[in-house]
């Protein structure tokens, strides 16, 4: 995933890790209407995995934009089940 986020498990149930290949700025979850419903600043996880909580979440498939510390925009999917 060159440039990419890695999201896993992928569905979901409980919890994602999102790992991605430079350091990552920002984080945002939103529903498939733009609304963003979580929004993180995951500076602290360097080239590791960031794990975020989502068992509160409906089901259903959700966007996960990533700003990295260059500014390119990566945009990925997962699916809450």
């Amino acid at each position: 995933a060159k440039n990419g986020l890695i999201v896993y498990p992928n569905p979901a149930t409980q919890s994602i890790v999102i790992s991605h290949q430079s350091l990552v700025n920002t984080i945002e979850i939103m529903d498939v209407l733009g609304r963003v419903i979580g929004s993180y600043s995951p500076l602290q996880m360097g080239l590791g995995g960031f794990e975020i909580n989502v068992s509160e979440l409906q089901q259903g498939i959700y966007f996960i934009k990533a700003t990295d510390i260059n500014g390119n925009l990566i945009v990925t999917k997962f699916i809450k089940q």
